[in-house]
């Protein structure tokens, strides 16, 4: 069994908000992908609703997931995008199926 782990989250935000939240985003990114157990960590935009942000994620482990939702540019994003969410954050952690 592998300890790889992927990561779904699907953000919602205020249609009036979209722009914010896509800047507040960039910024995690950026030094998301800086960490040492993350494999890939790729945001796309719905075409149908741009307030609505898909996190596609891959990470070594759950300790380097968990390690990654305490990191201060993860904390600030949450911190950032929590007044103008739409919906509550959904995230799915996935065992590869087939």
């Amino acid at each position: 069994m592998t300890t790889e782990l992927s990561v779904v989250a699907v953000v919602d935000v205020k249609a009036d908000k979209a722009d914010k939240a896509a800047e507040i985003i960039r910024a995690c990114v950026i030094e998301t992908r800086k960490e040492p157990g993350c494999l890939s960590y790729t945001i796309s935009r719905d075409r149908e609703r741009s307030s609505r942000f898909i996190f596609t994620e891959r990470w070594a482990g759950n300790d380097a997931f968990e390690a990654h939702v305490n990191t201060p540019h993860f904390l600030a994003m949450a911190e950032g995008l929590t007044p103008d969410l739409e919906a509550p954050l959904a995230v799915y952690k996935l065992d590869t199926f087939i």
